[in-house]
């Protein structure tokens, strides 16, 4: 196996001429770089990794830790993520997270114990308290984290996350300018940052239309954020109330769903009643109305991820990037 001895041997410098070169370290002029290249391409020189990184101190690995993959939004980040970190030189290493606390702190420790050279974070269970220890532990240990797709307010940490809040708002807005007075919110439990900050931005936009919206019209989900939570409350929501103009829904694994729902009921959408999703990832596995939703950058998101980390900006400044949306208008709410 050639080494980086030999390498040094043919091209007649140091060894640490040939480290600093292939590194793309200061120290040596563009020239002699690309000749020390060049000779170990030639010579098919495969740096060693594992020796790098003990003389560096640095895997190249990011522990990557998220909610169940088989949501679409997940794996469309996972996938990105993968894309841009490979770009850049670094592996991935996965962790999914449970409904349990224990487990997840559990999950952190044992990635951790794998040298991984930061974190990103794609939260699964919204309590704070929980990730307030959890980056405890990281920040004592000096490894930098970023949280993506969501942010808590309490927790001082670099972030990537889409503007919940102004994106709730304008599809709000929009129900409201084409003349939909009654919505109902479809979102987590009452309290879960995820959810409220999303229902700030339709208190919002309600507000600016002088309306007031009927909390009683906010359905919390209480068994998950997916398809099968959204198609089953819809038959014990319409045996306890009217049916409403418009579903707002956390997310297109909910609407489609909920559009499920109100089909075995025998309602069609948008003809009998609208429905909205978000977050613009889930294709419907049935014959559906194109869903009008809130796109989120995916991509850009996996993107700036790795730059961050990559520039190991999580020990000097921190990041915070909040990311804009775009309303997609679809054939899922009927035009008044």
């Amino acid at each position: 196996m050639i080494t980086i001895k030999d390498v040094a041997k043919r091209a007649g410098v140091s060894i640490a001429t040939v480290s600093y070169a292939l590194n793309d370290k200061e120290g040596v002029n563009e020239t002699n770089k690309a000749k020390i290249k060049q000779i170990a391409e030639e010579m098919g020189y495969v740096p060693n990794s594992l020796a790098q990184g003990l003389l560096s101190k640095r895997t190249n690995v990011i522990g990557v830790v998220i909610p169940d993959i088989s949501n679409n939004y997940t794996s469309n980040f996972i996938k990105y993520l993968g894309i841009y970190a490979r770009a850049s030189g670094y592996f991935l290493l996965l962790g999914t997270l449970s409904d349990s606390p224990e487990t997840e702190i559990d999950i952190f420790d044992k990635l951790t114990a794998k040298n991984v050279d930061g974190f990103v974070i794609l939260p699964g269970v919204y309590d704070e308290q929980v990730y307030m220890e959890i980056t405890r532990k990281l920040n004592r240990r000096n490894i930098p984290f970023l949280f993506a797709g969501l942010n808590f307010p309490g927790i001082k940490s670099n972030y990537v996350v889409p503007d919940l809040e102004e994106g709730e708002y304008e599809i709000t807005r929009y129900l409201l300018k084409e003349g939909f007075r009654d919505l109902v919110f479809v979102g987590g439990n009452r309290g879960e940052y995820y959810s409220e900050v999303r229902y700030k931005g339709l208190l919002r936009a309600y507000e600016e239309f002088g309306l007031v919206h009927d909390e009683s019209r906010y359905i919390e989900l209480k068994n998950g954020y997916d398809f099968n939570s959204g198609y089953q409350v819809i038959e014990t929501f319409l045996k306890q109330s009217p049916l409403p103009e418009v579903f707002a829904c956390l997310n297109d694994s909910v609407a489609y769903g909920v559009i499920k729902g109100l089909k075995k009921q025998g309602l069609i959408v948008p003809k009998d009643v609208s429905v909205v999703g978000f977050d613009d990832i889930e294709m419907p596995t049935f014959d559906a109305a194109p869903l009008t939703t809130v796109s989120i950058s995916v991509e850009e998101m996996a993107k700036l991820c790795i730059d961050i980390l990559k520039n190991d900006e999580g020990k000097k400044v921190l990041k915070q990037i909040l990311l804009p949306t775009e309303l997609i208008l679809r054939d899922s709410v009927q035009h008044k």
